[in-house]
């Protein structure tokens, strides 16, 4: 816990009372296990979500590390909808947490960021974004074999424009955080060693700001009409999903790791 009722986490789900966890392969759960803590939590004002060097690479690449939460309250959640499940291909109930929360989140994004992890780094996600001006980041999925998640297929095109969403969706050129806050898509751009502080700064604003439901209610106003969507925008990701896995087969862990982006042109 920071002053003023900001929280540092991990953005794949680690919560921690003054560093930041490593993003990478770490177990979903523990992301509903931060946000359900800390939208209970009232000394919880703001949440800085990010990693120490990279954001995440959006696949795990190793084993990732297992849940060792009881298997009693793995199920609570659960049956609360707050668990990914093995038939939650486009992390729905993943999504529907970040949009549901109540509290204000920061993201502070560097290195990279890929695939479903740069929709979990970006203003998809979050309220207010600092990445890095080298940060890398890019939607590999039409190269990869896999179909649009988390809600991308709508949001990428409000936020960046449709012309720049399906430059970026379709041939999935990397892009830095100067281009990100170009498109719509975080609010500042800043050297690699400034994210935090800055991310940091933000967060203690919102969390000393006096009036807390002014700002909660706001956040859920702006929120509302894209809310509305994503339930059926997410069904139709999963939909399309299964019918690109019928067609070509479920992509190898080891073509997705020797397949490369293109170069960006954007």
């Amino acid at each position: 816990m920071q002053p003023h009722g900001s929280m540092l986490c991990g953005p794949c789900g680690t919560s921690s009372g003054v560093t930041a966890s490593r993003c990478a392969d770490l177990c979903q759960q523990e992301t509903f296990f931060a946000l359900e803590h800390m939208k209970r939590d009232d000394n919880v004002r703001a949440a800085v979500w990010g990693g120490r060097r990279n954001w995440s690479s959006g696949i795990g690449i190793q084993k990732q590390r297992e849940n060792d939460a009881p298997a009693g309250v793995v199920a609570d959640y659960a049956a609360a909808g707050l668990s990914t499940g093995k038939t939650d291909s486009v992390l729905r109930a993943l999504t529907l947490a970040f949009w549901d929360f109540p509290k204000p989140t920061v993201a502070a994004v560097t290195g990279f960021a890929v695939g479903g992890a740069a929709n979990i780094a970006l203003m998809n996600q979050h309220d207010l974004v600092v990445v890095s001006q080298s940060a890398r980041i890019f939607y590999p999925f039409v190269q990869l074999g896999f179909a649009p998640e988390l809600g991308s297929s709508l949001l990428l095109p409000k936020f960046a424009g449709m012309a720049t969403a399906k430059e970026l969706m379709l041939l999935g050129p990397p892009f830095n955080g100067s281009q990100a806050v170009r498109w719509g898509l975080a609010n500042r751009s800043v050297p690699e060693a400034d994210v935090w502080p800055v991310a940091l700064e933000l967060a203690v604003k919102l969390a000393s700001l006096p009036n807390q439901s002014s700002l909660r209610h706001a956040k859920k106003l702006m929120n509302h009409p894209f809310r509305k969507q994503l339930d059926d925008v997410l069904a139709m990701e999963r939909r399309m999903g299964m019918r690109v896995l019928e067609d070509i087969g479920a992509p190898t862990l080891s073509n997705v790791i020797r397949k490369k982006p293109p170069s960006s042109k954007l």
